[in-house]
């Protein structure tokens, strides 16, 4: 019978510590883990925020295209709506509905252009949308999205019929499309595509 005076031995103290180091391994994984799982819910809410963000700014832009061709520096004429054959490059459009809520002297029209440079998804945007002869103004670029890895983009004509570019070569087609589909593929998410409708 142990000694009611005495103290642990060595041995229990030891299994006393074991048993303590084991817990707090658990303990600290479990933390981790909570933590891990933690961020990468944040990281996939901000991503699908800038995604919901991005896609809403371009259906309402597309929602307000009109049918109004520009002119740039040179002082040709520019088309309403159009679109390269890779998207790499711009889809530009003409819109309106610019709001002016410090009541600025300038149009309600605004000249606006996505295009994807180094993984990034960009809107840009021209405080004026003709450009004054030799005087052009840099757009103010605004990035939407990033981790994107293409962007593509098809349009419908009012006759039903799909193009992989605007306005459609040897196509009589109207200024505007009927409907845009955009593809984007993103590093994380995979493939999202979206189907816009213009307003007539």
């Amino acid at each position: 019978m142990k000694d009611q005076g005495s103290g642990f031995t060595l041995l229990e103290v030891l299994v006393a510590l074991a048993i303590f180091a084991v817990l707090s391994l658990l303990a600290y994984n479990g933390i981790k883990s909570m933590i891990t799982s933690k961020q990468h819910i944040t990281k996939e809410a901000d991503q699908l925020a800038a995604l919901q963000l991005a896609i809403t700014r371009l259906s309402r832009d597309l929602e307000f295209a009109v049918d109004r061709p520009v002119c740039n520096e040179f002082g040709e004429e520019r088309p309403a709506f159009v679109s390269r054959s890779h998207l790499e490059e711009e889809l530009e459009l003409t819109r309106s509905g610019w709001r002016n809520p410090a009541d600025h002297q300038r149009s309600s029209l605004q000249r606006v252009a996505y295009r994807l440079m180094e993984g990034k998804l960009l809107r840009d945007s021209r405080p004026v949308s003709d450009q004054a002869y030799g005087q052009q103004q840099e757009p103010f670029s605004q990035e939407l999205l990033d981790q994107v890895n293409n962007l593509e983009a098809r349009f419908l004509d009012h006759s039903e019929n799909w193009h992989n570019r605007w306005p459609p070569a040897n196509s009589h087609s109207r200024t505007l499309p009927r409907a845009v589909k955009i593809t984007l593929e993103l590093e994380d998410w995979g493939e999202v595509n979206r189907l816009l409708v213009l307003t007539d």
